[in-house]
């Protein structure tokens, strides 16, 4: 018999504490790039026109959403051992064998993109990313995923390089 409560099968156990490491080292991560990674790793040009053209301002934008993912993954965490039953974590991460697999073709499509941005350009090598994650996850509504893919990351660079004067590495757009 299990010490802890069980709800619809599913005990806090393990997959609660799990939770709780997770969402506290993405908290670290989050809070390492906003306090030492960003301030020494980007240089800052003295005078800016406005936030959205200094080199900072989108890394902090990301590095502020993994605090908030982090600390978001700790609630979902203590919740569970609170409530002695799981909280839907697994909603959010995929499970077992099947899940890890995807996670690690994840992140090899994200390295494969690092590596793509300057020969293909930001339009195409997004593109490409956000329809093999349609395709990784097995999207039913893949018409939908290629459209987005083509249509979103060219709305982007149209807003940010056209629009902010952000420059983009374009690729094989650099006409």
């Amino acid at each position: 018999m299990s010490a802890l409560p069980v709800e619809g099968g599913v005990p806090a156990g393990n997959g609660a504490a799990r939770d709780i490491v997770f969402g506290l080292v993405t908290l670290a991560a989050g809070a390492f790039c906003l306090l030492w990674l960003i301030p020494v790793g980007i240089k800052i040009p003295p005078r800016v026109p406005f936030a959205a053209a200094s080199p900072d301002f989108y890394p902090r934008i990301v590095a502020w959403a993994t605090v908030a993912l982090g600390v978001a993954l700790t609630g979902i965490g203590f919740a569970s051992v609170a409530s002695g039953r799981r909280i839907a974590a697994e909603a959010f991460f995929p499970a077992g064998r099947a899940g890890a697999v995807r996670s690690g073709l994840a992140t090899a499509a994200l390295f494969l993109y690092l590596l793509l941005i300057q020969p293909l350009g930001l339009i195409a090598a997004t593109s490409l990313l956000m329809v093999a994650h349609a395709a990784l996850y097995e999207d039913r509504r893949m018409v939908i995923g290629v459209v987005l893919a083509l249509l979103l990351p060219y709305a982007n660079f149209l807003v940010f390089f056209h629009g902010l004067g952000v420059p983009f590495p374009l690729g094989i757009f650099d006409w």
